[in-house]
């Protein structure tokens, strides 16, 4: 399934960042298909931890693409 809206509309979910998913996934709007799409592929991932911000993980995450 390819994500159908925002930043990474277009691109296939497992191409997703995972940081970026999770953030999604904890969305209280969000529901359906998509719900079930995205814990099909963060199934099995270290969750972020509740002391690293969503941004911070974000930040670290561009920072190692750029390398």
């Amino acid at each position: 399934m390819r994500m159908p809206f925002g930043k990474h509309a277009g691109v296939e979910l497992a191409d997703v960042p995972n940081q970026y998913l999770r953030w999604i996934r904890s969305q209280p709007w969000l529901r359906g298909t998509l719900t079930k799409e995205i814990d099909e592929v963060l199934h099995g991932e270290t969750v972020i931890s509740s002391e690293e911000s969503f941004e911070e993980s974000l930040k670290k995450w561009k920072e190692g693409r750029d390398e």
